[in-house]
């Protein structure tokens, strides 16, 4: 977050405001105020523009600033106008372009040169995106929050949404690595985890985007957190990451075992599907060591637990391959095709092998 050094923000009114005056240089950057005197001699002094979804102000003087919301109907004092700039920054929604050498630079300073970021072109779309619509948060909660301490989160996480804080950024992360914002899910995460260290669910999704960006020891160091805290999931991806990147089939099954324990002694969340994943990659394991008995005794344990695993499939023809058994690998290997997902990790490399061996 920004550096508001020397300043006490005024959070509410600068919610308020801050929604004023960025309508007000909406207004302005679009020329909607085209008709209104003196828009031309107010364009010398206010130099706004867009920069892709964000709203690039190159130069403002506060008092321009003022007499901008003026002319759009709602006025701000100049210290409103502040107070509002200093909360945008602080909320990294405003990224201060100022040459800021000193703290009365930083809060004093009349001129300011920034940047808003804004995730849509739309005007409607970032209103509501930044200060919420209806029952629905926005971003100026979301961010200012975080800000305050553990016992705030206490006082008010049921009055405004039925999540608990570190939940509700490490969801926010999830969408928007789905949606390809990898940066903005990463400073999610890390949001959530400064919140609650303790977070498993968030570092097991740091560990995902981590392995996917070719990190693969940070990756196993967060996945690993994530088992120690519980999270049987994460024994899953470190079994694989063994086998696959270190090809330390021992330590794969060993880390296995963990994981089942876990199941086992635990109750865990989705518990049938992480058992079911958890014997599919034992089976895995046992297969690259060449024991193929007890990988099938696994992978028919996997599939009763979890019926639609196209990887369970393409592990368990491969094995039925090896033992002999030509008209179950058939049978699997239909079974591959029809329910494995080319967006599946693993699973892409068997739909050809399956469409291979069912020509």
């Amino acid at each position: 977050m920004g550096n508001n050094v020397g300043r006490n923000l005024n959070w509410k009114k600068g919610k308020e405001h801050g929604r004023i005056l960025i309508e007000a240089l909406y207004s302005f950057t679009d020329a909607d105020l085209e008709t209104i005197n003196p828009y031309e001699s107010l364009k010398k002094y206010i130099d706004s523009r867009w920069q892709g979804t964000n709203l690039w102000v190159k130069q403002a003087r506060l008092r321009d600033l003022v007499y901008l919301t003026q002319k759009c109907g709602e006025a701000l004092e100049k210290e409103q106008v502040r107070n509002a700039l200093h909360c945008l920054k602080a909320l990294d929604i405003l990224e201060d372009k100022r040459d800021v050498t000193s703290s009365k630079t930083i809060t004093g300073s009349d001129k300011w040169c920034f940047l808003l970021k804004f995730p849509s072109l739309i005007k409607a779309d970032n209103l509501d995106w930044l200060f919420g619509k209806e029952e629905q948060q926005g971003e100026w909660e979301r961010r200012r929050f975080p800000q305050e301490n553990i016992a705030e989160f206490s006082q008010t996480q049921d009055v405004i949404h039925p999540l608990s804080w570190e939940i509700i950024a490490n969801n926010r992360g999830l969408d928007l690595k789905q949606a390809g914002e990898l940066v903005a899910a990463r400073k999610e995460f890390d949001t959530s985890l400064k919140i609650n260290p303790d977070n498993a669910a968030t570092y097991y999704n740091k560990g995902w985007i981590n392995e996917e960006a070719g990190k693969v020891a940070l990756a196993i160091e967060l996945y690993q957190e994530a088992a120690v805290r519980g999270f049987a999931a994460a024994y899953c991806n470190l079994a694989r990451l063994f086998m696959i990147e270190y090809k330390d089939l021992p330590k794969a099954v060993q880390t296995i075992g963990y994981g089942l324990k876990l199941v086992k002694k635990e109750k865990v969340k989705d518990d049938k599907i992480v058992e079911a994943a958890l014997f599919t990659y034992l089976a895995w394991a046992w297969k690259e060591q060449g024991r193929f008995e007890e990988a099938l005794e696994k992978l028919q344990e996997s599939v009763k637990l979890d019926n639609d695993r196209g990887l369970s499939y393409g592990i368990m023809a491969e094995v039925q391959e090896n033992l002999g058994n030509d008209a179950e690998a058939l049978e699997a290997w239909k079974n591959c095709l029809k329910y494995a997902k080319s967006a599946e990790r693993d699973e892409d490399f068997y739909i050809g092998k399956a469409r291979q061996r069912l020509k």
